[in-house]
């Protein structure tokens, strides 16, 4: 299956448009999958070929919509022809998600407008420099002022409602018995500007809508306004002496804008978590550059730049401090409220805020290779997804505004048959019409998925999968694994038993070739003995059991007592091994040509909050389980020290599988916490996999969740948090299904006004959206 991309898309008001967008582009060849978010007004889709992408943009401004690409503007030093102009415009529309070029030859400055989730600007700087030509800077948007950008639209939209708002005082005055109603001409005046400048986007919307066979929002709020306002327009005209309600016709445009107004700004606060991860990207860094520090655009540096960064600066990339001393505060990248402490040696990551500190650092990863922003993809990639529940409102919401426009039409006939007047027909109609709110029903569960992904990524969790929303709810144990999860992961040699030096040395040269904890271990005590540890040849790790190799001709390995015994090397049991046996560490055994040649001792502390996250789970009646590769002794002992219910040692990665599918065949559904490759099939297996941040690629990829900080609390907090926005999706649903289950009834009864109907559609959306942003106010427990 291809990667994702994602596409910004503007005009989307509703459920319904949403529904429009994603049916359209599921019918495309060229597409695997499309899914469309109406909280953040994407599509994220998966080309099925190279068509596919162009096809999708296609598609979507055939319905009326627009893609939203990014824009960036480029400085080109070199070029001097046309030939140049079209030799930079080629290379740079061949790049991957670039819509647009346009190449100025007289300003040297090329325009670009691609997508932003496939666009590299590293790409372009490499294609233009295969040319013969350099990127000499760029003024592409910052994050901060492509949110400013973002909102402009919104407060336009500001300034015609408070004019909307003006012009409907006079209007409602009467209706409060302010003053006495105004001549026709005056009402007719007062609401066209209404229902001609505000309703234009819905008039807009529902013209591309219906020629695209579909009916949404738009469609309903253009039919219910206008019927009112040219039923008006007729009698005053006739001068029939019938109603007028051009005040219905105006308060209810007013009120709907007003209420999506409330709802475009309640929806950029559900995402003001990506937002903040957004502006700590820096757009310049202070680079070492031909014996002096330059102010370089972030996209010039490269890797193995020295930067500086002084006190109060933000990091501009990951990389590793090689001068300086200073503490950061990571808080908005991995959720830890205290600033820590780095100097020479330590891995710094981008965002992170300096503080009373210079330091010089060594760029290691640029771009989007940092840890930030995989970060941001991944809370993207979240965001952008449907949790299970979505299904049910796909389905309901294709058929919502047509049914309302059935019981709309009903209505009217239904009020005429039993004899009433055309007029109290009408107002019924076009209050089913404009009480009928899909926004509502579209935006409960992205709303929320948005507010409790979001929130719980500034906490230091990331939900990759909203399957575990469901999940989560579910889970009766929790297993963990050991070394590096519930144990600080950097084990010490507390004894060594080897029978002489040259067995030593061939032990921590087969060592140095691992990249295991328990490796490194060992590797540090021989570094502390003055040990050489070099000299290893065909060097190979055996899963769950040891490592092998060749040291000057002899093969080596070292491992498990359960992998010597399965290979039949014969272990002493001289009284110095019998006490090895004895201590609370894990036991490695050395042997070279199949003899045994030694064997050493490594231990690991429990992390500070291991015992800690054990108790938060028991309180929330959930059973815990540790399941370790290490010996029995060992696993026992931390169980018992943390109040673990239940242990298993001497597991390889096919054994914790097992053990998590027979839990699963009794019914009980299983959470796995854990860190190394070798937990990675057990991740896999269980209903929920939670990966530990400081683990490995494999693991973090194998979770669907995955925790920022190596901190095992976080585990109950993460379930917790998954809880709570199921719970709030749930919540959601309710109101926006309460709204119209009560509302559109009373309205075909003729016991709602228009105006009452319309501020009841917009309030509908609002309430749904500061229900989900209440999610903002959670915070994890430590």
């Amino acid at each position: 299956m291809s990667n994702p991309v994602a596409l910004d898309i503007t005009g989307m008001h509703c459920a319904g448009c949403a529904r429009k967008v994603e049916r359209t582009l599921n019918e495309l060849s060229s597409l695997e999958t499309a899914e469309v978010n109406i909280a953040l007004n994407r599509a994220t889709i998966r080309p099925a070929n190279a068509k596919g992408i162009q096809d999708a943009i296609n598609a979507i401004d055939g319905l009326g919509y627009k893609v939203q690409p990014q824009s960036y503007e480029f400085v080109v030093e070199g070029m001097h022809c046309a030939s140049c102009v079209s030799k930079v415009e080629h290379a740079a529309a061949d790049l991957s998600g670039v819509l647009k070029v346009s190449v100025n030859l007289a300003t040297g400055k090329v325009y670009i407008e691609a997508l932003e989730s496939l666009f590299d600007q590293t790409e372009l700087r490499n294609s233009i420099k295969a040319l013969g030509y350099s990127l000499a800077s760029t003024s592409a948007p910052s994050p901060e002022n492509d949110i400013k950008e973002h909102k402009k639209p919104w407060l336009q939209s500001g300034y015609l409602l408070l004019a909307a708002i003006v012009l409907c005082i006079p209007l409602v005055s009467p209706m409060l018995g302010l003053v006495h109603p105004f001549p026709a001409l005056e009402q007719f005046l007062l609401a066209l500007p209404i229902q001609a400048v505000l309703g234009y986007r819905f008039y807009r919307g529902s013209y591309h809508a219906l020629k695209s066979g579909y009916a949404n929002m738009d469609v309903l709020v253009a039919l219910g306004t206008s019927a009112a306002f040219f039923y008006s327009l007729y009698h005053w005209l006739a001068g029939s002496g019938g109603g007028l309600y051009f005040e219905s016709s105006a308060l209810v445009m007013t009120l709907i804008s007003l209420g999506k107004w409330f709802e475009e700004r309640a929806k950029r606060k559900t995402a003001s978590a990506l937002d903040a991860l957004l502006s700590l990207k820096p757009q310049k860094a202070r680079v070492w550059k031909e014996d002096s520090w330059s102010e370089l655009a972030i996209a010039e540096v490269q890797q193995g730049d020295r930067i500086q960064v002084r006190p109060g600066e933000t990091i501009p990339v990951d990389g590793k401090v090689i001068k300086g001393e200073s503490e950061l505060d990571e808080a908005l990248i991995t959720g830890e409220s205290e600033p820590q402490l780095r100097s020479s040696g330590d891995k710094v990551i981008t965002g992170s805020m300096n503080g009373s500190g210079t330091l010089e650092i060594e760029a290691i990863a640029l771009g989007k290779d940092t840890a930030l922003s995989k970060i941001i993809h991944l809370v993207e990639q979240a965001q952008a997804g449907k949790a299970p529940v979505q299904q049910l409102v796909d389905r309901v919401s294709a058929i919502f505004v047509p049914a309302v426009l059935a019981i709309a039409f009903i209505t009217l006939i239904t009020w005429l048959t039993l004899g009433y007047d055309f007029e109290p027909a009408l107002l019924a109609a076009v209050s089913v019409l404009v009480i009928a709110c899909p926004c509502a029903l579209g935006l409960a569960t992205p709303a929320a998925l948005l507010a409790g992904t979001g929130v719980a990524a500034r906490q230091g969790i990331l939900i990759r999968d909203l399957n575990v929303l469901e999940a989560a709810q579910k889970i009766d144990w929790v297993f963990f694994d050991k070394t590096g999860t519930l144990t600080r992961g950097q084990p010490t040699v507390t004894e060594t038993y080897f029978k002489d030096e040259h067995a030593l040395a061939a032990t921590a040269a087969l060592q140095s070739s691992s990249e295991h904890p328990l490796a490194k271990a060992f590797v540090t005590y021989a570094a502390d003995q003055q040990i050489k540890a070099t000299g290893i040849e065909s060097f190979k790790a055996r899963a769950g059991k040891g490592v092998e190799g060749i040291y000057q001709g002899q093969t080596i390995m070292a491992g498990s007592q359960s992998w010597f015994k399965e290979l039949s090397i014969r272990i002493p049991e001289d009284a110095r091994l019998q006490a090895l046996t004895q201590r609370p560490g894990s036991l490695v055994h050395v042997a070279m040509n199949q003899q045994w040649v030694g064997s050493y001792v490594l231990e690991d502390q429990a992390r500070d909050d291991s015992a800690g996250a054990i108790k938060a789970l028991h309180e929330r009646q959930l059973k815990t389980g540790l399941l370790s590769g290490d010996r029995n002794p060992v696993v026992e002992s931390l169980a018992f020290e943390l109040s673990i219910d239940n242990a298993k040692g001497e597991l390889l990665p096919a054994d914790k599988v097992s053990v998590i599918k027979e839990a699963q065949s009794q019914g009980l559904h299983i959470a796995m916490v854990g860190d190394g490759i070798n937990d990675a099939p057990a991740l896999a297996q269980a209903d929920i996999g939670i990966a530990m941040g400081s683990g490995t690629d494999v693991a973090r990829e194998s979770a669907a969740i995955t925790l920022i900080r190596p901190q095992p609390a976080l585990v109950a907090a993460a379930l917790e948090i998954c809880r709570l926005t199921r719970n709030k999706i749930k919540q959601n649903l309710f109101w926006a299904f309460i709204f119209n289950i009560i509302g559109i009834p009373l309205a075909a009864f003729g016991l709602l006004s228009p105006a009452i109907a319309g501020a009841a559609m917009a309030c509908s959306s609002v309430i749904v959206l500061t229900n989900a942003l209440l999610l903002q106010r959670w915070k994890a427990r430590n």
